[in-house]
């Protein structure tokens, strides 16, 4: 359970066309403790963009099932630019998930997740971490395969990162990977969210 003297409050969930699976990322903060008044929700982009200058929410979800929703996260970081911002996204939208990433989100979850892999994907999160499913691995050992030696990569992975990308790509969850390698959740946490840094700082047009 996460210490509720450390959860990032207030909350925003940009329900923008209904797409946040609401009643679930409510069952989940609350079971976390999170106090019910703290968390808001924004059914337009302008009425969340008035709840965040009003409110300065400290963690944000946000569904990004198009491309013409990246837009806003900019938006978002310009309002509360020391927010942490989680995008919501289908599991094979693996360009949209990088480019989400690149443009700000610090983390994603995916639509459709059981309410008890959200909940460790969400803890994965709040203790500094990023949540990484398979298909997206398999994406950024490939980018990461294709950039090796270019410009496009600004920071190369390291070898404990190419291999947590490798097991996950390969279906292991974080419990598994971080068997595997002798390492603690945390730090798998720490390694897949230094993954996403490095993600984010390279050009958009790499």
């Amino acid at each position: 359970m996460v210490n509720d003297l450390i959860l990032p409050v207030p909350v925003l969930l940009i329900n923008r066309r209904a797409a946040l699976p609401e009643p679930l990322l409510r069952n989940i903060l609350k079971d976390m403790g999170y106090p019910q008044e703290l968390i808001m929700s924004g059914q337009t982009l302008d009425a969340a963009e008035k709840l965040m200058i009003q409110h300065l929410p400290n963690l944000i979800f946000y569904s990004a099932f198009e491309r013409a929703d990246l837009n806003f996260i900019k938006t978002i970081k310009h309002c509360c630019p020391s927010s942490h911002l989680v995008t919501f996204h289908q599991a094979a939208q693996t360009e949209l998930i990088s480019a989400a990433l690149q443009a700000g989100a610090d983390a994603y979850l995916l639509d459709g997740a059981s309410a008890e892999a959200a909940l460790q994907q969400m803890k994965s999160i709040l203790r500094g971490g990023a949540a990484l499913h398979p298909q997206f691995a398999r994406c950024l050992l490939q980018e990461a395969f294709n950039s090796a030696g270019s410009s496009a990569a600004v920071k190369p992975l390291s070898p404990a990162e190419q291999q947590i990308l490798q097991l996950i790509s390969q279906s292991s969850t974080a419990e598994q990977t971080a068997a595997r390698l002798k390492l603690s959740a945390y730090q798998v946490d720490g390694l897949i969210r230094n993954i996403f840094r490095k993600l984010a700082a390279r050009s958009p047009s790499a």
